[in-house]
């Protein structure tokens, strides 16, 4: 029962469906549903892969990537979208920590942060059609023949990996930084606890198996790259507020 609500805890924070009709989740399970962050990744990168291979039975598979990022947000609820114009608004507008976690507690959305999602979006389309047009022209490798086109089975692969790695990869900023706030403060009024050791090969397990189909060296450099990335902001975070502002 504690592995299930703490299943259910993740899948429930990260998505809109209704876990919460299978079991009324107590709240010291959200308090320890970090290491299980990564199969929510598996959900929300799992719907994203079966609309866009549903669309591209009738689509142009360009408009089948902004019907899967579609999706995501849809399931999610934006919730990834709002933490990330929160970021821009108090780490782009703040200059003192005390103003930029003020900043990022308010609802409102500011410049920074619409074009922080501007800049966000217009990237995430132009990577993912950049690795669409990639596979495509390897396509007696990376795909098959769908209604007389190419069908990239790749890109189903990476929306999966994506997620759940970028989840596991955020994951860590817990046990690296303290919290930025009280609990009184937060905006959930909850504070995640630190993983063990355990909890921490668990979580990494979960955020790296859907990679291990990517087979291709080029990807997991892309990887290796991200995960630096998330050292360098786990490095500003700490000198701009000490801490982390919440999920």
């Amino acid at each position: 029962m504690t592995l299930l609500y703490r299943i259910l805890a993740a899948l429930g924070f990260f998505t809109r469906l209704p876990f919460w009709r299978i079991a009324n989740v107590p709240k010291e399970y959200f308090e320890r549903v970090v290491p299980l962050w990564p199969l929510a990744g598996w959900l929300t990168g799992g719907v994203m892969a079966l609309v866009f291979w549903l669309c591209s039975y009738i689509l142009p598979l360009n408009i089948c990537l902004i019907a899967a990022i579609l999706s995501r947000v849809l399931l999610t609820g934006a919730l990834h979208e709002d933490g990330f114009a929160d970021f821009c608004d108090g780490f782009g507008g703040g200059g003192t920590r005390e103003r930029t976690l003020q900043i990022m507690k308010d609802s409102h959305i500011g410049t920074y942060g619409v074009l922080g999602l501007i800049l966000y979006y217009l990237s995430l389309y132009a990577v993912l059609n950049a690795i669409l047009e990639v596979e495509l022209s390897h396509a007696i490798f990376s795909c098959f023949t769908l209604n007389d086109k190419y069908f990239p089975v790749f890109i189903p692969i990476l929306f999966v990996s994506a997620d759940s790695f970028s989840k596991w990869s955020s994951s860590n900023i817990i046990n690296v930084l303290p919290y930025a706030r009280t609990e009184e403060s937060a905006k959930n009024k909850l504070v995640y606890s630190k993983m063990t050791a355990t909890e921490q090969i668990v979580g990494m397990l979960l955020g790296f198996l859907p990679s291990l189909l990517l087979l291709d060296m080029r990807y997991y450099l892309a990887i290796a790259f991200s995960f630096l990335a998330t050292l360098i902001l786990i490095r500003y975070m700490f000198k701009k507020i000490q801490g982390y502002n919440g999920f």
